[in-house]
Protein backbone atom coordinates (compact mmCIF):
# COMPACT_ATOMS: atom_id res chain seq x y z
CA UNK A 1 0.00 0.00 0.00
CA UNK A 2 3.00 2.49 0.07
CA UNK A 3 3.58 2.05 -3.40
CA UNK A 4 -0.15 3.13 -3.75
CA UNK A 5 0.55 6.09 -1.43
CA UNK A 6 3.06 7.24 -3.63
CA UNK A 7 1.52 6.82 -6.70
CA UNK A 8 -1.48 8.72 -5.47
CA UNK A 9 0.66 11.82 -4.43
CA UNK A 10 2.58 11.52 -8.16
CA UNK A 11 -0.94 11.56 -10.14
CA UNK A 12 -1.83 14.41 -8.08
CA UNK A 13 0.92 16.78 -8.12
CA UNK A 14 0.42 15.84 -12.02
CA UNK A 15 -3.10 17.05 -12.48
CA UNK A 16 -2.84 20.04 -10.33
CA UNK A 17 0.76 20.87 -12.51
CA UNK A 18 -0.88 20.42 -15.45
CA UNK A 19 -4.23 22.78 -14.68
CA UNK A 20 -6.70 19.96 -14.56
CA UNK A 21 -7.34 20.34 -11.33
CA UNK A 22 -7.78 24.46 -11.99
CA UNK A 23 -9.68 23.74 -15.27
CA UNK A 24 -12.39 21.49 -13.33
CA UNK A 25 -12.49 23.60 -10.67
CA UNK A 26 -13.37 26.83 -13.25
CA UNK A 27 -15.59 24.99 -15.26
CA UNK A 28 -17.57 23.42 -12.51
CA UNK A 29 -17.77 26.93 -10.59
CA UNK A 30 -19.06 28.89 -13.71
CA UNK A 31 -21.93 26.37 -14.17
CA UNK A 32 -22.27 26.73 -10.37
CA UNK A 33 -23.50 30.49 -11.26
CA UNK A 34 -24.66 30.45 -14.29
CA UNK A 35 -27.42 27.70 -13.20
CA UNK A 36 -29.90 30.14 -11.20
CA UNK A 37 -28.41 32.67 -12.73
CA UNK A 38 -30.09 31.67 -16.20
CA UNK A 39 -33.18 30.37 -14.10
CA UNK A 40 -33.59 33.14 -12.91
CA UNK A 41 -32.29 36.21 -15.32
CA UNK A 42 -34.05 34.49 -18.52
CA UNK A 43 -38.01 35.80 -18.54
CA UNK A 44 -36.53 39.62 -17.33
CA UNK A 45 -34.28 39.02 -20.50
CA UNK A 46 -37.11 38.34 -22.53
CA UNK A 47 -39.44 41.07 -21.44
CA UNK A 48 -36.61 43.67 -21.90
CA UNK A 49 -36.31 42.40 -25.25
CA UNK A 50 -39.37 44.34 -26.50
CA UNK A 51 -43.20 43.52 -26.39
CA UNK A 52 -42.90 40.53 -28.65
CA UNK A 53 -40.78 38.42 -26.13
CA UNK A 54 -42.24 40.33 -23.28
CA UNK A 55 -45.64 38.29 -24.36
CA UNK A 56 -43.34 35.09 -24.75
CA UNK A 57 -42.92 35.58 -20.63
CA UNK A 58 -46.57 35.50 -19.71
CA UNK A 59 -46.57 31.66 -21.35
CA UNK A 60 -43.69 30.62 -19.52
CA UNK A 61 -44.21 29.82 -15.43
CA UNK A 62 -42.00 31.53 -12.72
CA UNK A 63 -38.26 30.17 -12.26
CA UNK A 64 -37.88 28.63 -9.20
CA UNK A 65 -34.98 27.03 -7.90
CA UNK A 66 -35.55 23.62 -9.07
CA UNK A 67 -35.19 25.30 -12.50
CA UNK A 68 -31.52 25.95 -11.65
CA UNK A 69 -31.02 22.36 -10.67
CA UNK A 70 -32.12 21.41 -13.82
CA UNK A 71 -30.03 24.02 -15.82
CA UNK A 72 -27.19 22.82 -13.62
CA UNK A 73 -27.92 18.65 -14.41
CA UNK A 74 -27.96 19.90 -17.83
CA UNK A 75 -24.57 21.22 -17.80
CA UNK A 76 -23.18 18.72 -15.38
CA UNK A 77 -24.50 15.97 -17.34
CA UNK A 78 -23.33 16.77 -20.65
CA UNK A 79 -20.73 19.65 -21.14
CA UNK A 80 -18.67 18.55 -17.97
CA UNK A 81 -19.12 14.72 -18.30
CA UNK A 82 -17.40 15.42 -22.24
CA UNK A 83 -14.79 17.79 -21.16
CA UNK A 84 -13.71 14.98 -18.60
CA UNK A 85 -13.73 12.83 -21.18
CA UNK A 86 -11.62 14.30 -23.42
CA UNK A 87 -9.40 15.66 -20.25
CA UNK A 88 -9.45 12.51 -17.88
CA UNK A 89 -9.46 9.33 -20.84
CA UNK A 90 -5.57 9.36 -22.30
CA UNK A 91 -4.00 10.34 -19.21
CA UNK A 92 -3.53 6.25 -17.87
CA UNK A 93 -2.70 4.80 -21.08
CA UNK A 94 -0.38 7.51 -22.62
CA UNK A 95 1.73 6.74 -18.93
CA UNK A 96 1.98 3.11 -20.26
CA UNK A 97 2.32 3.49 -24.04
CA UNK A 98 5.24 6.16 -22.91
CA UNK A 99 7.47 3.38 -20.42
CA UNK A 100 6.35 5.28 -17.48
CA UNK A 101 4.75 1.61 -15.96
CA UNK A 102 7.51 -0.15 -17.49
CA UNK A 103 9.81 2.04 -15.14
CA UNK A 104 7.32 2.24 -11.86
CA UNK A 105 6.89 -1.95 -12.40
CA UNK A 106 10.68 -2.01 -12.00
CA UNK A 107 10.30 -0.30 -9.10
CA UNK A 108 7.57 -3.10 -7.85
CA UNK A 109 4.66 -1.17 -8.22
CA UNK A 110 1.66 -3.47 -9.24
CA UNK A 111 -0.83 -2.97 -11.80
CA UNK A 112 -3.48 -2.89 -9.83
CA UNK A 113 -2.01 0.00 -8.29
CA UNK A 114 -1.46 1.75 -11.34
CA UNK A 115 -5.22 1.93 -12.11
CA UNK A 116 -6.33 2.56 -8.43
CA UNK A 117 -3.82 5.65 -8.41
CA UNK A 118 -4.91 7.18 -11.12
CA UNK A 119 -8.75 6.32 -10.49
CA UNK A 120 -8.73 7.95 -6.74
CA UNK A 121 -6.84 10.44 -7.80
CA UNK A 122 -9.26 12.22 -10.39
CA UNK A 123 -12.25 11.38 -8.23
CA UNK A 124 -10.36 13.56 -5.59
CA UNK A 125 -10.07 16.19 -7.76
CA UNK A 126 -13.31 15.89 -9.46
CA UNK A 127 -15.10 16.04 -5.92
CA UNK A 128 -12.44 19.01 -4.58
CA UNK A 129 -14.22 20.97 -7.41
CA UNK A 130 -17.46 19.69 -6.92
CA UNK A 131 -17.23 20.98 -3.19
CA UNK A 132 -16.72 24.23 -4.52
CA UNK A 133 -18.80 24.34 -6.97
CA UNK A 134 -22.06 23.51 -4.83
CA UNK A 135 -21.03 25.51 -2.56
CA UNK A 136 -21.14 28.52 -5.12
CA UNK A 137 -24.21 27.26 -6.61
CA UNK A 138 -25.89 26.46 -2.91
CA UNK A 139 -25.14 30.56 -2.49
CA UNK A 140 -26.40 32.18 -5.64
CA UNK A 141 -29.54 29.68 -5.06
CA UNK A 142 -29.97 30.97 -2.32
CA UNK A 143 -29.33 34.52 -2.83
CA UNK A 144 -31.78 34.29 -5.93
CA UNK A 145 -34.70 31.85 -4.77
CA UNK A 146 -34.85 32.30 -1.01
CA UNK A 147 -34.02 29.03 -0.23
CA UNK A 148 -32.64 25.22 -1.44
CA UNK A 149 -35.74 23.16 -2.86
CA UNK A 150 -36.31 20.05 -0.90
CA UNK A 151 -33.96 16.80 -1.18
CA UNK A 152 -31.48 19.08 -3.01
CA UNK A 153 -28.71 17.44 -1.02
CA UNK A 154 -30.16 13.80 -2.11
CA UNK A 155 -30.37 15.76 -6.09
CA UNK A 156 -26.81 16.59 -5.85
CA UNK A 157 -25.48 12.91 -4.97
CA UNK A 158 -27.27 11.56 -7.83
CA UNK A 159 -25.23 14.40 -10.33
CA UNK A 160 -21.89 13.42 -8.26
CA UNK A 161 -22.32 9.47 -8.73
CA UNK A 162 -23.27 9.63 -12.22
CA UNK A 163 -19.66 11.36 -12.72
CA UNK A 164 -18.29 8.95 -10.74
CA UNK A 165 -19.34 6.42 -12.89
CA UNK A 166 -18.50 7.96 -16.01
CA UNK A 167 -14.65 8.58 -14.52
CA UNK A 168 -14.16 5.02 -13.44
CA UNK A 169 -15.12 3.54 -16.50
CA UNK A 170 -13.47 5.92 -18.71
CA UNK A 171 -10.26 4.60 -16.46
CA UNK A 172 -11.28 1.10 -16.83
CA UNK A 173 -11.49 2.03 -20.74
CA UNK A 174 -7.64 3.45 -20.66
CA UNK A 175 -7.04 0.41 -19.14
CA UNK A 176 -7.65 -1.64 -21.44
CA UNK A 177 -6.45 0.41 -24.50
CA UNK A 178 -3.59 0.37 -26.27
CA UNK A 179 -3.63 4.43 -27.44
CA UNK A 180 -5.10 7.81 -26.44
CA UNK A 181 -7.07 7.84 -29.62
CA UNK A 182 -8.83 4.13 -28.28
CA UNK A 183 -9.09 4.85 -25.11
CA UNK A 184 -11.07 8.29 -26.18
CA UNK A 185 -12.82 6.98 -28.69
CA UNK A 186 -13.60 3.61 -26.41
CA UNK A 187 -14.98 6.16 -23.80
CA UNK A 188 -17.46 8.05 -25.94
CA UNK A 189 -18.91 5.03 -27.45
CA UNK A 190 -19.65 4.01 -23.95
CA UNK A 191 -21.17 7.39 -23.72
CA UNK A 192 -23.15 7.49 -26.54
CA UNK A 193 -24.21 4.45 -25.91
CA UNK A 194 -25.54 4.32 -22.97
CA UNK A 195 -27.23 7.32 -24.12
CA UNK A 196 -29.26 5.09 -26.75
CA UNK A 197 -30.17 2.58 -24.15
CA UNK A 198 -32.25 5.06 -22.77
CA UNK A 199 -34.50 4.35 -25.55
CA UNK A 200 -35.49 1.24 -23.63
CA UNK A 201 -37.36 1.70 -20.68
CA UNK A 202 -36.68 -1.94 -19.29
CA UNK A 203 -33.05 -1.23 -19.32
CA UNK A 204 -33.01 2.50 -18.81
CA UNK A 205 -33.80 1.58 -14.82
CA UNK A 206 -30.40 0.87 -14.13
CA UNK A 207 -28.29 3.14 -16.26
CA UNK A 208 -26.40 6.21 -14.88
CA UNK A 209 -28.54 8.20 -17.09
CA UNK A 210 -31.45 7.61 -15.12
CA UNK A 211 -29.54 9.08 -12.37
CA UNK A 212 -30.27 12.27 -14.17
CA UNK A 213 -33.81 11.82 -13.93
CA UNK A 214 -34.06 11.58 -10.53
CA UNK A 215 -31.50 14.83 -9.92
CA UNK A 216 -34.40 16.73 -11.11
CA UNK A 217 -37.50 14.68 -10.58
CA UNK A 218 -36.90 13.90 -6.65
CA UNK A 219 -37.41 17.88 -6.32
CA UNK A 220 -40.59 17.82 -7.85
CA UNK A 221 -41.75 14.98 -4.91
CA UNK A 222 -41.03 11.83 -7.36
CA UNK A 223 -38.92 9.90 -4.28
CA UNK A 224 -39.78 6.44 -4.20
CA UNK A 225 -37.96 3.11 -4.37
CA UNK A 226 -37.03 2.81 -7.57
CA UNK A 227 -34.75 5.74 -7.18
CA UNK A 228 -32.36 3.43 -5.04
CA UNK A 229 -32.54 0.78 -7.69
CA UNK A 230 -31.40 2.63 -10.20
CA UNK A 231 -28.41 4.05 -7.31
CA UNK A 232 -27.72 1.00 -6.00
CA UNK A 233 -27.38 -0.66 -9.64
CA UNK A 234 -24.79 2.19 -10.39
CA UNK A 235 -22.84 1.31 -7.46
CA UNK A 236 -22.26 -2.47 -8.12
CA UNK A 237 -21.69 -1.38 -12.01
CA UNK A 238 -18.86 0.53 -10.31
CA UNK A 239 -17.49 -2.22 -8.25
CA UNK A 240 -17.93 -4.29 -11.56
CA UNK A 241 -15.56 -2.13 -13.60
CA UNK A 242 -13.56 -2.32 -10.50
CA UNK A 243 -12.84 -6.03 -10.73
CA UNK A 244 -12.98 -6.22 -14.07
CA UNK A 245 -10.13 -3.58 -14.14
CA UNK A 246 -8.06 -4.80 -11.21
CA UNK A 247 -8.63 -8.80 -12.05
CA UNK A 248 -8.76 -9.43 -15.51
CA UNK A 249 -6.13 -7.08 -17.06
CA UNK A 250 -2.40 -9.25 -17.36
CA UNK A 251 0.29 -7.30 -16.25
CA UNK A 252 1.54 -6.54 -19.56
CA UNK A 253 3.06 -3.16 -21.00
CA UNK A 254 2.57 -1.50 -24.19
CA UNK A 255 4.60 0.11 -25.96
CA UNK A 256 2.83 1.79 -28.99
CA UNK A 257 2.10 4.88 -29.70
CA UNK A 258 -0.36 6.99 -31.72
Amino acid sequence: MSNFFILLRKDLTALIRSKKLLIMIVMLALFAMESPLIAAVTPKLLKSMGEEYAAITNLIPKPTNIDAFAQLSKNITQIVLLVTIAMFSPILVREKVKGTYSTLKMNGVKLKEFLLSHICSQVIVFTLSYLVSMIIFVFYTIVLFDKMPKHSFFSLMCLYLFMLVFIVLINVISHFSKSTTMSMVGSFVFYFGFAFLTMFEKVNQYLPMKLTDYATGVLNGNMGSKQWVTIYSNVIFVLILLCIGLFLKKDRINNRSD
